[in-house]
């Protein structure tokens, strides 16, 4: 039953014997063995009556139970039974004609999310009411020369906005990092317009409110309402929902806000949200 020809460049290799395992027909298995002229194929007719899952240790003992004669026996016994526990998981022997159909392979269960649709609704509506006065922010800038980066004015805003954490019950570390975030995006949105400005390549604005009097109100009202928003959606941190959610709800924000936002506001969105999810 055995025959002499040169192994193709193919199949598993064994450390010991150097040679694989592999199915060759619907009903048969192939063991190679080195020799010293070459190599020699033996085919061994594998029988079952059922898929190699629940019969691989009767194949095994098959297998092996022919191939006890030959000198390299104890090599080949191994290399059979540790290819058919690696064959397990694609293969079928089948039984003459009849064909068994191998169990499907079940996938990790996606986890589900317990956000409720639009829960991150509010909180995008007036983040991007926000980002969008940066325009206005910066155009106030522009006529005064005042630098974009305020440390005073940032620290009582993350001051205002931890003190309001407090009255909603909301984790105040959460909402300092986020609107550390809204700080960022806005200046973000000022850098890049007064730059678009000073190179040309964007039409400067005519006239700017005044900062402390038309624009900062207007900040301050909306840190009161997005601090209890927050505090809304806290516990969805770590949902693995969570980006997923944030994303939705920005992309209705954005759109909603695309008559009223400039696109630079709009673009420091990933900014704002950075940390809406841990």
């Amino acid at each position: 039953m055995a025959r002499a020809s040169r192994a193709p460049k193919m199949g598993f290799r064994s450390g010991r014997t150097g040679g694989p395992v592999r199915v060759v027909s619907r009903a048969s298995v192939t063991v190679t063995r080195p020799t010293e002229d070459g190599w020699v194929w033996s085919d061994y007719l594998c029988v079952c009556h059922a898929s190699i899952f629940g019969k691989r240790a009767q194949l095994a003992r098959q297998l092996t139970a022919q191939v006890t004669q030959s000198r390299y026996a104890h090599a080949v016994r191994q290399t059979v039974a540790i290819r058919l526990l690696l064959l397990a998981a694609s293969v079928t022997v089948l039984t003459g004609c009849a064909t068994t159909t191998p169990p499907t392979a079940t996938s990790t269960p996606t986890p589900t999310s317990a956000i409720p649709a639009g829960a991150f609704d509010e909180v995008l509506t007036l983040v991007t009411e926000r980002l969008a006065t940066g325009d206005e922010v910066a155009a106030s800038k522009f006529f005064s020369g005042q630098t974009v980066t305020d440390e005073a004015r940032e620290k009582a805003v993350l001051d205002a906005a931890a003190a309001r954490a407090t009255e909603a019950d909301a984790d105040q570390d959460y909402i300092r990092v986020v609107f550390t975030d809204q700080i960022s995006a806005s200046k973000e949105v000022q850098q890049a317009l007064l730059d678009a400005w000073a190179a040309g390549t964007a039409t400067p604005p005519t006239s700017a409110p005044d900062l402390a009097t038309e624009v900062r109100p207007v900040l301050d009202r909306i840190t009161q309402s997005l601090v209890p928003a927050l505090a809304g959606v806290e516990q969805y941190r770590t949902d693995s929902g969570c980006a997923a959610a944030v994303a939705e709800s920005a992309s209705a924000a954005a759109q909603a806000a695309s008559s009223t936002a400039s696109a630079t506001a709009l673009a420091a969105l990933p900014t704002a949200t950075a940390h809406l999810c841990d």
